[in-house]
């Protein structure tokens, strides 16, 4: 299951009909994966919002060892291992932000991360078309003239530093391009050992008087967030009804799943790191209720083939 729209669109397109349809998944072949993941141990996370940004989070945080994308956008939520191009041998390419300076040259000189950020954002993301004629390499040679710190003073010297006098730089194109920045530091994922919705970074003092509401909301109800990342939830319209009662804690164990051979390893809903907060909203969680939840994204964690322990399966946005 591929979503392309989510945070970028406004609240009110949030809904999934159209995202199934077009991409012919259906609610029922997300459950199913779902269901046979629990079977055989592997852990998912029903993403608050974009996968790329959960994946990070895992990552970053020291929950997974690398992300395994097709997504270059993981790099811009500062993902520091990912793994492109992954073939069916589990060879691929390994990106590591450590060397991304070597990649920069002489320029690396001039570049730190955040402006490593501001030249894939200008090139065109996710959450934001690239001005016309103006790709990586112009967004490259742009950011490494600029020393103005203030994004509202840089931006619109984009026609003068690149010579390209028809490219207008409007107000909207400001405030959009300040928005994917702010989304890629600070959109809403979810903490499994906090067992709690939070930004992907913590909020510093320039944006805590910010409406980050573009990032993402927290649902501030413990029960409620456990419940939608775990699954329990239906994932199609905008209401999320209760569909199953999967406790971890409590999960039987088969020795033998009918859709392969079961994981090992523990489930990250049971480590030690969760405690008792995170069991007890567990146990809560047979409770019906519905709940009104904007946007499903999904994560899938599979650390049985993986060679480092640790494998984290995810084409952006999947099932």
């Amino acid at each position: 299951f591929q979503a392309e729209d989510g945070i970028r669109d406004s609240v009110a397109s949030r809904g999934l009909g159209d995202v199934y349809k077009r991409q012919d998944v259906t609610p029922k072949m997300a459950r199913d994966v779902i269901e046979a993941c629990r079977e055989r141990n592997i852990d998912c996370i029903v993403a608050p919002y974009e996968a790329d940004a959960q994946l990070a989070y895992l990552q970053l945080n020291g929950i997974a060892d690398f992300v395994i994308s097709e997504d270059s956008d993981l790099t811009l939520f500062g993902c520091e291992k990912i793994l492109f191009k992954m073939d069916k041998q589990g060879n691929g390419t390994l990106y590591e932000k450590e060397f991304l300076p070597q990649c920069l040259g002489n320029r690396a000189l001039n570049f730190d991360f955040k402006k490593f950020r501001y030249m894939c954002i200008m090139a065109g993301c996710d959450y934001l078309p690239s001005l016309y004629g103006i790709g990586l390499g112009k967004a490259l040679k742009f950011w490494g003239k600029v020393t103005q710190p203030s994004l509202e003073l840089a931006l619109p010297k984009i026609p003068s530093y690149l010579k390209m006098n028809q490219v207008k730089v409007t107000e909207e194109y400001i405030r959009g391009f300040i928005q994917a920045n702010l989304t890629f530091l600070y959109q809403i994922v979810y903490d499994p050992r906090g067992r709690r919705m939070r930004p992907l970074n913590e909020y510093d003092q320039e944006v805590e008087s910010i409406n980050l509401s573009f990032a993402g909301d927290v649902i501030t109800d413990e029960q409620q967030a456990f419940d939608f990342v775990i699954g329990n939830l239906n994932i199609s319209g905008k209401r999320l009804e209760k569909v199953s009662y999967f406790v971890p804690e409590e999960a039987k164990s088969l020795v033998q799943s009918p859709y392969g051979k079961r994981a090992n390893h523990q489930s990250i809903w049971c480590a030690a790191e969760a405690g008792d907060k995170g069991s007890l909203a567990a146990k809560e969680s047979a409770k019906n209720a519905n709940w009104e939840i904007n946007v499903f994204r999904a994560r899938r964690n599979d650390k049985e083939n993986d060679p480092m322990s640790s494998n984290v399966r995810e084409k952006q946005r999947n099932v």
